[in-house]
């Protein structure tokens, strides 16, 4: 192994290990992803006070492996400069189906039907290095992925206030010099 190989992964692990528990990541990527799910939630139920067709961030590599990290997306891979992710809440109506990358989610009943009208979909997409855009599926969560589902199953790394980052924070610190 080359000494720049070397340099490489004590990088990468360096960069990875601020990440890769819960409590990291709800530290580094929590607020912004509660940002980005109170916003969906609050378009999804009307609230939103002003509806926009897009909401867009920049962010540094740092920012998008947090922000991986809090969704349960991340892969111990760093994150090359000038990559995107791409958020996008779909709602299916009367006769529709909510549209994947290349295929359709089949409705075959009308409780399918129904269950689909009040429900909000997102999925989620990540563009790095290379020339296509992936999409990632987040573990534990139906496809198509419910607003609804990844509000839950992101509860442990979503923080929603300053007020509650500091509350975490001042408990983490509280803990580790006791």
């Amino acid at each position: 192994m080359r000494t720049i190989d070397i340099i490489k992964e004590f990088k990468r692990v360096g960069r990875i290990s601020e990440y890769d528990t819960q409590e990291k990541a709800r530290l580094k990527g929590g607020l912004l992803l509660g940002d980005m799910l109170d916003r969906f939630r609050n378009i999804s139920v009307g609230t939103s006070t002003a509806v926009r067709k897009m909401h867009l961030y920049s962010a540094h590599d740092a920012t998008i492996t947090a922000l991986l990290y809090a969704l349960n997306l991340g892969d111990g891979l760093l994150v090359p400069y000038a990559a995107c992710l791409f958020m996008e809440l779909y709602r299916a109506g009367n006769d529709e189906a909510v549209v994947k990358t290349d295929r359709k989610a089949e409705i075959s009943s009308e409780e399918t039907v129904e269950f689909m009208e009040t429900q909000k979909f997102l999925q989620i997409f990540y563009k790095n290095e290379t020339e296509s855009v992936h999409e990632l599926s987040v573990p534990e969560c139906t496809e198509p992925c419910t607003l609804d589902q990844l509000i839950n199953l992101t509860e442990k790394t979503t923080v929603h206030t300053l007020k509650e980052l500091n509350q975490v924070t001042h408990r983490l610190i509280s803990a580790t010099y006791q």
